[in-house]
Formats: structure tokens, sequence, C-alpha cells
């Protein structure tokens, strides 16, 4: 690509350009935070919040739907592990009365 003859340095300077990188929606472009007042940077870290709480309810609606069609699926075993599970107790149970008439 390039860049393979470019310091580390230089990649954390670009790194660190980047982060001061916002976009304004007010004036719908992206710009410099360093340079922004504070209402433009309320205005951009609002619509930042507002993506990712979209971003997130659609991904808990794609979780929702795909636990629903795993659900009938995955309820045989869900029931034999429980059985499983009883016995399993049943067993130290037991394993625990017969410790205590050793001793």
């Amino acid at each position: 690509m390039g860049h393979e003859n470019d310091s580390l340095d230089d990649f954390v300077s670009a790194h660190d350009a980047y982060k001061d990188l916002v976009y304004f929606p007010g004036r719908n472009v992206f710009g410099l935070a360093r340079v922004a007042g504070n209402s433009e940077k309320l205005a951009a870290l609002q619509n930042d919040f507002e993506i990712m709480k979209r971003k997130m309810d659609d991904e808990a609606k794609k979780a929702t739907k795909l636990e629903s069609k795993i659900k009938p699926l995955a309820h045989g075993h869900q029931m034999r592990a429980g059985k499983l599970w009883s016995q399993i107790e049943a067993i130290f149970k037991q394993m625990d009365t017969a410790a205590t008439r050793l001793e």
C-alpha cells in the first residue's frame, strides 16, 4: 500500500489527527473538534449517539428474531438438559449423604 517505510510515529500522528475529526450535522461537514464550539461538539455527539442507538436497536431486533427461530429448535435439548441436571443433583446429594455416613 506504500506505507511500508513509514515509522510508527507517523502512524500515531495520523491516528491522533483522525481522532480529532468529527461530523457536524448542523453544517453537514466533517471538521476538527478542537476548532469547533461547544454547541457544535454537542450536536456532533448527539448525532453519534442517535446513530449508535439506531444500530443497537436494529441489532436487538435481529437478536430477538434469531432467538425466536432457535427456541423451537433447541427446546428438546433444553428439556433433556433439565432432566439430566436434576439427575446429577440427586447423585451429588447421594454422594454427600454417603460421605457423611462414612465420617
